[in-house]
Parts: C-alpha cells; structure tokens; sequence
C-alpha cells in the first residue's frame, strides 16, 4: 500500500502542475520506471500496468488529462484495507444490507465466522429429478412450483412452515421446523428448487428441512395435480 500511496501522491500533483511533466525531477515517465521495478508486481490490474509503462512524456495536454484520470480511477479500485479475521464482514466488498441480515442469522458477524463456516448441504444440479420419479430415504434435488404454502404452531411453541411443491408428474409436500418466515418467502405459483432427504409420512412422500432456491422462470402449468389440499397434509410430528 505504500508503494499506491506514494504513487497517488505524484500522480495528483502532476495534475495540480496543470500536467507539465514537473511533478518529479527528471519527469513522471522516469518516476514511472522506478516505481514499477519497486511495486509494480503488487499490480494486478494490467491495463494500469499498461498504463503506467506506456509513457506520459510524448503525449499532448488532452491525452495527458485523459490518462491522469485514467490512472486515478484505476488506483481508486486498489485502495482497499487491510483486513484480519476479526475484522467485521461489512468490510468486505459487495456485502449489503440484505446480505448481512442473512449472514447474521446463521452467526456470521466477522472474518473468522465466514472462513469457518460449512453449509450442511448444497443443492446438487447434477442430480434433479421428477417429482414422480424421487425415491425414498435418498437426497435429491426438484424443480416444482409452490401451489400452497402456509405457517402454523404444532405442539407447545413450534411453529413450521409447510408447502406443497408440484410439477407434470406429481406433488410432495416440504416442511421446514421453526422457520415460519418460509411461508411467506415461498409465494403461490413460484418456481423453487428444493434439495434434501424424501421420507415417507402416511403414506405421502415428504422432504423436512430441505435446502431451497427461489428460480426466476415460466409461469407455471396449470395444477391439475393440485390433489392435496393443504388441510389434508399428515405432519410428521405426534399432536398431544
């Protein structure tokens, strides 16, 4: 960071010298020459390595301009932080608000907390299968589109999520424990992926818990597969 530093210092007095080549004795192209066999394998970024090797000397006011700014703006993309892994994730690039509120429900708050954490599962693209076609005691991931989903308590202060899932040939029923907030999340006629176990309940397949992901795509077919009204769902769990 020294080497960026010392170099935007130069770069914006050449620009304040109204770009006479002044900035440095022996002028910037000279300048240039040391700084890169310094610092310049630190620069990832080649087109400012082109930049700075091209030459500034030759070229007229307007393209020096052209190039000053250039160069500016090429360094402003450089200047990051160092971070250790205690330092909070909001430092980190690209992390909004949206996305620190999802990190903090799993108890990501810092570095560390990211580098050590292992999804319990991923959703395998490799393996989709037909509603119709899935088997029993196995992980696998469909593509359907929600026809029901609602919240409801069962039992003393657990609240679920639950939701039929249906494609051409067939339906099964997903049920998530203490995360109502999916019934919301999983809003009628979108398509979703959903990826975990099959067990049987009652005679109906069902997925507990499984990992989902909302899918933008083509509206959905009309359900005529739509048999099993979401007050004809059997739970897997004993009612007192």
């Amino acid at each position: 960071m020294e080497g960026i530093e010392k170099l935007k210092r130069i770069i914006e007095l050449e620009e304040k010298k109204g770009y006479q080549d002044k900035a440095v004795l022996g002028g910037l192209d000279r300048f240039l020459k040391n700084w890169l066999s310094l610092y310049g394998g630190s620069v990832k970024d080649p087109r400012l390595l082109r930049l700075l090797s091209s030459g500034y000397s030759s070229l007229d006011i307007p393209m020096r301009v052209a190039w000053i700014r250039e160069v500016k703006e090429k360094l402003e993309n450089t200047d990051e932080k160092p971070r250790s892994v205690s330092s909070s994730i909001t430092s980190i690039r690209g992390i909004n608000k949206k996305i620190l509120q999802k990190l903090s429900k799993l108890g990501i708050k810092d570095i560390k907390d990211l580098l050590y954490f292992f999804p319990r599962r991923h959703i395998d693209y490799t393996r989709i299968r037909k509603i119709g076609e899935i088997e029993v005691g196995v992980e696998q991931t469909i593509i359907g589109f929600v026809w029901e989903a609602r919240e409801r308590q069962v039992g003393k202060g657990m609240r679920i999520a639950e939701a039929i899932i249906g494609d051409e040939t067939g339906n099964i029923k997903a049920v998530w424990f203490n995360q109502p907030y999916l019934a919301k999340i999983l809003k009628t006629n979108s398509k979703v992926v959903l990826s975990g176990k099959v067990d049987v309940f009652r005679g109906r397949k069902v997925m507990e818990s499984p990992e989902y992901e909302l899918l933008e795509g083509e509206p959905p077919p009309r359900p005529l597969l739509h048999l099993h009204a979401i007050g004809e769902m059997g739970l897997p769990y004993s009612f007192p």
